[in-house]
């Protein structure tokens, strides 16, 4: 049973080098809280560190189909 719905997370950075995250859910946006940001941060980096590259993934899509 999925309890929470996923929503898709997204990392912000300012010219003055500040960040911020937010996610995107059915009832609107939040912003996270600055306590959550530095794990938001780094589940976000290790999520597009494993990511495969443009080609490959689309490569990958296309053979599912």
């Amino acid at each position: 049973m999925l309890l929470t719905p996923t929503a898709p997370v997204m990392v912000f950075r300012f010219g003055n080098g500040e960040l911020t995250a937010s996610c995107d859910y059915a009832t609107g946006s939040v912003i996270a809280d600055v306590t959550e940001l530095r794990k938001l941060t780094a589940m976000t980096t290790t999520a597009l560190a494993s990511a495969l590259p443009v080609a490959l993934s689309l490569d990958t899509l296309e053979g599912l189909a």
